[in-house]
Formats: structure tokens, sequence, C-alpha cells
């Protein structure tokens, strides 16, 4: 959430500069995604900071919202907050006489409140107003959107005010009928489920609960009297509705992430008062539907606990004077001490949520490390992970390489997934032989610019057979470990068949086991079957080359422009040193040969004729003819002058 630095300061006296406060949230609560400093504008406001907060799920519920960074920061500078909304108790309003609120859908409406006001002056917002919702990138509407959307970004609670004219005597919360449409205030028509919340009146759909008003019942400069929204819905039906809508927006992002029903009093209090003060009118009542009120549960902690697990050693008075500062109240009985969270932390349930919340208020650093215990007990060796291990480090060694290849089919497939995730996504590989296959025939074509005879690859991974019995359904054979149904294979595959066999044979020496018929350029075997018959491992022998582990590695990135292969052939008198050859083909090749690769080498009367693959290759375009012959051009003149003849 984008945070204004000069708004934070509504609510402190104590106030650190803005890269201190961002270091102050990122060792203690959340990390920032950046920094950026706003210029002042000619005769307006002073200039200002914002700072983008990553407010993850778990807190997301009380800290979209600048109050509740602002509590968070007194809380890890120990001071108060100076102006609190929720300091002062939401005692509601008079009911109200000229509307009345049905809510039908109350499996999805944990809490809805209207509140009417009269008088209302709909125009321009006051320019602080403006300033403040521009400067985290709000497009200002009117003085009473911007109100509500001003008190959203203030304390975290969406609000919505419909034009009391056009919603009548009464406001409906239900699901949308079959097919049933509505235009929306970005002027769009959407047409929606029976599993779509709305707000409606007795003829229409006014808008998408939790998400976004309808352009019917908008408020305009024509408009008299309001009616503002403060509603708490079911989290997981907004977002499922976001989602299958592709309509995600301000308001849908808070009430996924179950906001406490407590909030919208305060919000519906604070709007008010704020709009009263820019647009005047007077509150003439509300209607309040909150049919099962909630309160945060007490939650105990042991301080012996608290303290084995962030290994400090707090007092209980220090641990419970680090949980005040959360605005926590507390009471001890028996050694343990109770707390219970503001209704605005709906995360404090458990006794680890205590002990998170005391050590990171604590501070992390202050808890110095410790040497972990030497084990005695040797670990027992895993008889899968040793011969998966040992396998892999063979084939290594032998020139393949391990590849990992897609788990999902379009077709030709015993298990299909409920929900796919694309059409060509719809079954689960029965075999591994089908992704090698593709693989080999892919990167047969960048074997000159890699350099190598031949592609020869290995995968190990799972794949997903149909149960032999058929009293065992489809969906179950990702139940089974071991034979059919959900299994691990390897699978080998080479674009030269001669490659195969050979390797196979030496494997089968060094396992002491016969892998079975082998044949052509691709191998797979049940690999989960082949371990089964193994010996036990009695402890982890498998070592890496050191000259391999050690070897320099040096990451490019792969360009997507094509290569162009040239070959070029020539005498050489047989003293002449190799690596003077390679030296003068990379010197005078330039940026654009990647790789020279011998291909062919022969004597004969007293000299010796090499062949090579030249790739040239641009990271920046595609070669033309031209460049590529000019670059041959270079070497053959380079070879020439040195007294090599090119064939």
């Amino acid at each position: 959430m984008k945070i204004s630095y000069n708004w934070l300061k509504k609510y402190l006296d104590t106030f650190p500069e803005p890269e201190e406060l961002a270091e102050l949230l990122t060792f203690h609560a959340f990390e920032i995604e950046g920094i950026e400093n706003k210029p002042a504008r000619v005769g307006g406001e002073v200039g200002d900071t914002v700072i983008d907060v990553d407010v993850l799920p778990n807190r997301a519920h009380d800290a979209l919202s600048h109050r509740g960074i602002a509590r968070e920061l007194a809380t890890l500078l120990d001071v108060t907050l100076k102006e609190d909304p929720f300091g002062r108790e939401a005692k509601g309003f008079p009911e109200s006489n000229t509307i009345t609120a049905s809510v039908s859908a109350r499996d999805l409406t944990r809490r809805y409140q209207t509140l009417v006001i009269k008088g209302v002056e709909v125009g321009e917002s006051p320019e602080w107003l403006k300033r403040k919702l521009e400067i985290l990138g709000q497009r200002s509407i009117n003085n009473i959107v911007d109100a509500t959307n001003y008190v959203m970004l203030d304390i975290g609670q969406p609000l919505h005010a419909f034009d009391l004219k056009e919603v009548g005597d009464e406001i409906l919360v239900r699901r949308a009928e079959k097919d049933e449409k509505i235009v929306l205030l970005d002027g769009e028509e959407r047409i929606l489920t029976e599993d779509t919340l709305v707000i409606a009146n007795r003829e229409r759909a006014l808008g998408i609960a939790g998400i976004k008003g309808g352009e019917y019942s908008s408020v305009t400069e024509k408009t008299v009297d309001i009616v503002l929204e403060a509603a708490n819905f079911d989290p997981v039906a907004t977002r499922k509705t976001s989602q299958a809508l592709k309509l995600r927006t301000e308001a849908s992002s808070r009430f996924e992430n179950d906001p406490s029903p407590e909030l919208t009093a305060y919000a519906l209090r604070e709007a008010a008062e704020l709009i009263k003060e820019i647009a005047g009118g007077e509150v003439e009542g509300q209607t309040d539907f909150y049919p099962h009120p909630e309160e945060n549960p007490e939650v105990g902690v042991v301080v012996s606990k608290a303290n084995d697990a962030l290994g400090t050693t707090l007092s209980k008075e220090e641990i419970i004077a680090l949980l005040n500062r959360l605005g926590f109240s507390h009471r001890e009985d028996e050694g343990v001490i109770f707390v219970r969270a503001p209704f605005e932390r709906r995360d404090v349930v458990i006794e680890e949520d205590l002990v998170e919340e005391a050590g990171r208020v604590y501070g992390y650093r202050k808890i110095e490390g410790r040497t972990l215990p030497k084990i005695e007990q040797k670990p027992e060796v895993n008889k899968r992970f040793y011969y998966t291990e040992k396998i892999r480090k063979s084939l290594i060694e032998k020139g393949f390489s391990e590849v990992l290849t897609p788990t999902f089919r379009a077709e030709n497939g015993d298990v299909e997934i409920l929900n796919p995730l694309a059409s060509d996504k719809k079954y689960l590989r029965k075999n591994l032989q089908e992704g090698l296959e593709g693989a080999v025939e892919l990167n047969k074509k960048n074997l000159p610019l890699l350099g190598l005879p031949a592609v020869k690859i290995f995968e190990i991974g799972t794949v997903f057979e149909k149960l032999a019995s058929p009293s065992i359904s489809t969906d179950k054979a990702c139940m089974s470990q071991g034979g059919e149904g959900e299994h691990m294979n390897l699978a080998l595959a080479s674009s030269n068949k001669r490659e195969i066999g050979p390797v196979l044979k030496e494997l089968e020496g060094e396992l002491g086991v016969s892998l079975g018929e082998i044949s052509g350029a691709h191998f797979e075997i049940n690999l989960e079957k082949l371990i089964k018959n193994l010996p036990e491992p009695k402890l982890y022998d498998i070592s890496y080359k050191n000259d391999e582990v050690e070897k320099e590695k040096k990451y490019e990135p792969i360009t997507p422009f094509p290569f162009a292969l040239r070959d070029i052939a020539f005498w050489v008198p047989r003293d002449t040193d190799e690596d003077e050859i390679y030296k003068l083909l990379k010197e005078n090749g330039g940026a654009l040969l990647v790789r020279s690769t011998l291909f062919d080498r022969f004597e004969k009367e007293g000299r010796v004729s090499y062949a090579f693959h030249l790739v040239f290759q641009s990271k920046e375009r595609t070669l033309t003819d031209d460049e590529v012959n000019q670059g041959m051009g270079i070497i053959e003149a380079a070879l020439s002058r040195r007294g090599f003849e090119v064939r």
C-alpha cells in the first residue's frame, strides 16, 4: 500500500525521517517496496514522500490504512498516537425513518450499515483533500466520493455513497438473479451470476457488494440527499466474485482480507464528520444489520515458552510491556498471561502469534545467535534419495544433462485435472518419454551453438498412471506410491541412438542390477520399483569431482536472435600448436563469433587438416548474410596471412 509521509504526521508527534521510518518497518513489520519524493506545487501544499509498504495478507485486515501503519510505528517507537479514530467509542446514530435495509444473503453479510445524510452540497473537493488523494494516485471525483475514499485510505474501511433519490426507501442486500445486468461506475456493463452479491433497490442492482458501485445511483452535482454504506462481506465470496469478473478494486482488496465488522461504525462516524465539514448536510439516521457481533479471542502465553521460541531471557514484566505497546489488554492467571488484541487485529488467535508479536517488537536484531548443539546420532540413509543421487551423478559424468519437462499434457494422460490451468494442460503426464522427445527435437537445432555432437538428456520425475484395480477411481491414482499410480520414473533420450545402450550397461554394472531391455534412442523405467530391489545403503558415499564443483561458472543470458552457422577447413603445418589456431579464430572472429568447434582433423603428406563449425550470433539483432560473410572473410584473410591454406 502507498502511504503518504505527511498524512502519517496526523497521528504522531515523534516522527523519523522517511528512510529511518522505512528501516524501522522493514526490520519489525513490513518490507518497503520503494520511496518516492513528491515535489511541492507552486502556491499549493508542501512536498511529500510516498512510501510503498508491502503489507502481507496476515496483516492486511488492519494495516492497509494510514492509521494501521501509524499504529505500528507508535508501537515500535513506544509512543502514543496523538489522534486515534478508534480511541473514541463509535456510539452510532439514531435509527433512520427514511430508509430500511433488508439483508437476504445473510451468509455472505456479516454487517451492513447505512447512514442517511440530507441537504449536502455536492461539488469540488477542497484543495487539501484533492492533494491527499492525488499524491497516492487517486483521482478526485467530487467532495462526497472523495470523502469516502479518504476514510478508506485513512482507517481501512471501504465506503460507498448512493444518491438517496435513486435508492428509494429500501435498500436490499441479495444475490443477483441469473444473467442480471448492471452498468458500473466505469460505464461498463457486467452480466452477473447467482453467486454474485449485489446491493439493490426494489427495481434493480445498484452495485456489486464489496467491489464497485453502479452508475444508476451514483452521486452527482444534482444529488441532495445521500446514503452512505459501510459493510463487512464474506471475504472468500468477495474474492471469488472479484476474480470471476476480473474486477479488482481498492475496496475488494480490503474486503477479501477479512477486516473486522466493528470497523464499519467508526468509518461512518469519520465520513459523516468529514462530509459535514466539506459538503454540509445533516445526519438523518442509520440502519445497522449486525446479527452476530464479534470479539477477538483471549489468548494465553507462557513466559518460558516465549523465551524458548525466541532465544531470549525476557522477564514476565518485559513481555507484558511489549504486548501493551501493541494496545493489547492482559490479565494473569497461574503463571499464564492472557491477552486480548484490539478489534482491528484479527490475526492474534494462538499463543505463537503472541510470541511472534513480542519478538518483532523487541527486535530480532537484539537476539544473540547461538551455536546449534552437536548431533551425535548419525542420520539414517534415505534409500530413495541415495540411489537417485547416485544415478544422477553417474549420468552427468557420462555427458548427460538433467532436464525438467512439464508435468501437464494436452492429451494422452490417465489422470485428468478438474480445473486445468489452460486448455493444453488438461492431463498429468503418464510418462517422461514424450517430454524428453520434445526436448531432444528442440535442442537438436541448437547443437552447433552448444558445441555438442549430440543431445544427451535424462529426467527423474513423477508420472501419473491409472491404477490397474477397477475398484479404485482415477482421481485416487495420485495417492499411490510406487508401482502403478503416482510414482517416480527415470528416462533417458539422445539424438544419437547409439549413446543410450553403452551408458545404461555401465549403469547396470554400477548398480548391480539389470535394467531390462535396452534399445533405440529412448529409455524409461519405473525408478521406485528399481530402487526397491537394490540393497540398503549404509552411508552417503556419493561425492562429485572437485574440478567440477570448483570450476568457475559465468552466466550469460540467452539471446532470442538466431545464430548463423558456417564451416571452414584449412591446412596447417604438422608442428602447428592447436591452441594457436583457436586463438587466431577467436581474435579475428570478433564479438559475433560465439563458438568455434573442431569437427574433423586428419594428417596427410606432412600437413594437418582442421575443419571447424563457426557459429555467429548477436545479442541485439538478427545477423544478415553480408555481416556473416564479412566475418568469414576476415578469418580467412587472417589464416592466409599466417601461411595456412584455406580449402
